[in-house]
């Protein structure tokens, strides 16, 4: 690793930076090559680095929302390691990763960035030296290119679909009810409220439990365990994220079984929704196709406040009221209600970006809560054209504002009277017992055979068409018949396909991907090209409808199973053994509840071992913490922003919030995290106007000055205490680290009178060319010093720097002209 200087004076790595960069310094040209500034919110993989020249210019301009993912040669990621330590530990704003090019692939965004990834907001930026493509450099930049367009093309979107969809068909089995069998049915003068877990939950709290019996009540599962301490009971339960955690989240909702609603999505964590007793609805559809589908409300996402916003609509609700729907976090960076684990765990979420609030406040929130309030301002667009009396108000003035939902006073709304029960009332529409069970997997079983046999219809005409495809330039004297044949074989595919084509394609797109081949030569691009299309159309759709064919047989597996379920004659030790091989023993109780001939009793009486074991088993579920703790142990802030957080509280003089962090950080097993614990002990002493004892806790937890943050904390202490040898060993320690302490440090070093020591270290600051502070403060220094031949050497060189604010130096120039004048 040979370090060299460019003509502007700028350190890079032999052969690892463009030619360009001797022609003129780094930021000037990234202005015209980069751009000024980003746009916001996006994620950018930046492909080359420059020898790390453009990622100081990125984190200049980077904004709140953005993020950087960095990829060049292990040298390269090396070097900026070593030198950028600072920027990658203490900058806030320029979220950044390095990767080499062995390390990195666009798949790994799919998990470290899903929630760009997912909106589709990932941008490509190259670096000079990876544009121009010399040397180690060569024929990256079109290969990156084109493993980026595949990126695209194969988004988190589409790759999730394949798991939603086969979650989607394991829970069919369980969508029996349409939430459109009673659309409509809470039409009348009873509003509603849409609880969510943001910290603005609290706030209506007491109110609720007092008027609860005046007004609807929509939650979403995961604040259950609130509902259950405070004695409130929803009438309706949300759930609707498919992910395993859930059932952790959510299982107190289970306690609520037989007085409340559970609404559910069309993919929802299978267990959860098997082992609930309750009566059940569901919104969208009970398959991922269109054809056949039955007549549902399609609820929108991204969250269950989300859709149970669309769904109270549907239902009839005439004035719909949020507490808890927040889509930001308070100003003291609090994101969840207080009775929640996150809170529990002193959780709070990382700010990404900004919003305003109903009083007209900026406030943090991130990128999913901030896409959640776009989507709920666009989804209420389209509610008031079908619904346009549905009105729709906000109980929190702190709440992210969104067009067409206003702030309403607590105290200023007035209920009365008309709310039923709904179990009662809906009990007819969604009953469930063996009888209704038997008729709908039944009727299940005959709609997946109907759906099988237009799947294997879309199996052998796929594979006639790739037969085709793949012998259609094979002999020139048939081509023109093979071309119509293949044509003919897509029309007559696209036909069977109908409208479910974006539906196989979603399901199947890595086949359609992978059938894609590069064109070899432009002669051969027009053929190659056709073949391509048609193989990856033939070759996605039988992979596709062949992976669905798959599933549903799983699915007939199951349906055979619940109707062994209801056979009075079926061996109850077969139950016990299937339901705990696929961890559900709560579906005893559902069991008991709906099927069962005998009562509980009498199969404890007579099965006491199987009973037993089900009964442990999912009393073990329903209080098992195991999973939720697993994963806030991987969730915790990195050490950064635990120490950006840190900072805001002191500067706030908020001793409390100090303490708050430091209970977070207790909980850490980490060298990292401990010494920041050590930053909030000392902050938490000087907010307690304790500052000897915060100088002494300082200089014994980094007695060798390593740690960059303490020592950022010591060196302004040691001086507001006289301590100046130990604020200069600070500053001295911390400039060695990060060179942009220089200028501080230089500054001290001349209050102390240490001049010849202070010129020093302006002189070694790498960026006097580009301060124009720095560098006026330097030849002022000179000239009091009487070095005045050093002075003009600096002043010349000062003039031919572009980056160098030319006016103001002009302006200093005169100044000192003019005292000269008057001495």
């Amino acid at each position: 690793m040979t370090l060299t200087q460019t003509l502007q004076n700028e350190t890079v790595l032999d052969g690892f930076y463009s030619e360009q960069l001797q022609e003129s310094s780094s930021s000037h040209i990234y202005q015209t090559f980069v751009g000024k500034e980003l746009p916001d919110n996006k994620l950018f993989v930046v492909l080359g680095t420059d020898s790390g020249l453009l990622v100081d210019y990125l984190a200049s301009i980077a904004t709140a929302g953005q993020r950087f993912v960095c990829v060049d040669f292990p040298e390269v990621i090396e070097f900026i390691s070593k030198t950028r330590a600072t920027l990658l530990q203490e900058a806030s704003h320029f979220k950044l990763e390095l990767y080499t090019f062995e390390q990195f692939c666009y798949e790994s965004l799919y998990d470290s960035d899903q929630d760009y990834v997912i909106r589709n907001a990932v941008i490509l930026l190259r670096s000079l030296v990876m544009v121009e493509g010399k040397s180690i450099y060569k024929g990256l930049d079109v290969a990156h290119k084109e493993q980026f367009h595949r990126f695209r093309i194969d988004r988190i979107d589409n790759r999730d679909f394949k798991k939603t969809f086969n979650q989607q068909l394991e829970n069919s089995c369980d969508l029996q009810h349409p939430l459109s069998v009673i659309k409509g049915e809470l039409k009348g003068e009873v509003p509603a409220i849409l609880l969510g877990g943001g910290p603005s939950l609290d706030q209506v709290i007491s109110w609720l439990k007092h008027n609860q019996n005046k007004i609807w009540i929509f939650a979403a599962s995961r604040i259950c365990k609130r509902l259950i301490k405070e004695g409130i009971t929803p009438d309706f339960i949300g759930v609707f994220d498919g992910h395993p955690l859930m059932f952790d989240y959510s299982k107190e909702m289970y306690a609520f079984q037989k007085d409340s609603i559970l609404v559910t999505g069309e993919h929802p964590y299978p267990p959860l929704i098997r082992q609930w007793s309750g009566l059940k609805t569901y919104s969208r559809r009970r398959f991922p196709w269109a054809r056949g589908g039955e007549e549902n409300f399609i609820s929108d996402g991204p969250t269950v406040t989300n859709a149970l916003f669309g769904i109270a609509c549907y239902l009839g609700v005439p004035q719909l009221y949020l507490a808890g729907v927040d889509f930001c976090f308070t100003s003291e960076g609090v994101c969840h209600e207080s009775g929640s684990i996150e809170t529990k765990n002193q959780q709070n979420d990382a700010s990404d970006t900004k919003a305003i609030n109903y009083r007209g406040e900026e406030v943090s929130t991130n990128i999913q809560l901030y896409d959640a309030r776009n989507l709920l301002e666009a989804h209420l667009i389209k509610l008031k054209k079908n619904w346009p009396q549905f009105k729709v108000s906000n109980l929190n003035d702190g709440a992210a504002m969104v067009q067409g939902i206003h702030y309403q006073n607590l105290e200023q709304i007035k209920l009365g009277g008309g709310k039923f029960n709904v179990v009662e009332q809906f009990k007819t529409a969604l009953q469930w017992n063996a009888k209704t069970e038997k008729a709908f997997q039944t009727f299940l079983k005959g709609e997946v055979n109907h759906h099988s046999k237009w799947l294997d219809n879309i199996v052998k005409e796929s594979k006639k068409g790739l037969h085709l495809s793949r012998t259609l330039f094979s002999d020139t004297s048939k081509q023109s018949a093979k071309i119509k044949a293949v044509l003919k074989q897509k029309t007559k595919l696209e036909k069977l396909v109908g409208a479910d084509y974006q539906t196989l394609v979603n399901y199947g797109y890595q086949a359609f991907m992978e059938t894609l081949k590069p064109v070899e030569s432009e002669t051969d691009m027009s053929q190659q090209e056709m073949q391509n299309a048609l193989m990856g159309f033939f070759g996605g759709l039988n992979v596709a409808a062949d992976g669905f064919l798959l599933k549903l047989t799983s699915l007939k597996q199951e349906i055979a199973f619940r109707l062994l379920e209801i056979e009075p004659t079926t061996d109850f030790v077969l139950l016990t053994e299937h339901w705990m091989a696929h961890q559900i023993p709560g579906r005893f109780y559902v069991w008991l509840e709906h099927i069962a001939q005998q009562l509980e009793r009498d199969y404890k009486a007579r099965f006491p071992e199987q009973v037993a074991q089900l009964e442990a088993a999912f009393q073990h579920m329903k209080t098992d913490e195991t999973a939720l703790k697993a994963s806030f142990s991987q969730r915790f802030d990195p050490p950064k922003a635990f120490i950006l957080r840190l900072q805001v509280a002191f500067e706030s003089k908020k001793r409390q919030a100090v303490q708050d962090i430091l209970r977070q950080l207790s909980l850490i097993q980490s060298n990292e995290h401990a010494m920041v614990a050590s930053l909030a002990i000392g902050m938490s002493l000087e907010l307690k106007g304790e500052f000897e004892y915060a100088l002494i806790h300082y200089l014994t937890v980094d007695p060798n000055h390593k740690v960059l943050f303490i020592q950022h904390q010591l060196y302004p202490l040691a001086f507001s205490l006289k301590q100046f040898e130990k604020g200069l060993q600070a500053l001295n320690a911390l400039s060695l680290m990060d060179t942009r302490y220089l200028p501080t440090y230089a500054e001290s070093l001349v209050v102390l009178g240490e001049f010849k020591s202070a010129i020093v270290a302006y002189q070694a600051y790498p960026l006097l060319f580009e301060d124009t502070e720095v560098l006026i403060q330097l030849i002022r220094l000179q000239v009091q010093q009487q070095d005045i031949e050093a002075a003009n050497t600096l002043l010349q060189k000062a003039v031919e720097s572009p980056l160098i604010d030319q006016d103001r130096l002009q302006s200093f120039v005169n100044t000192l002209n003019s005292e000269d004048e008057k001495d």
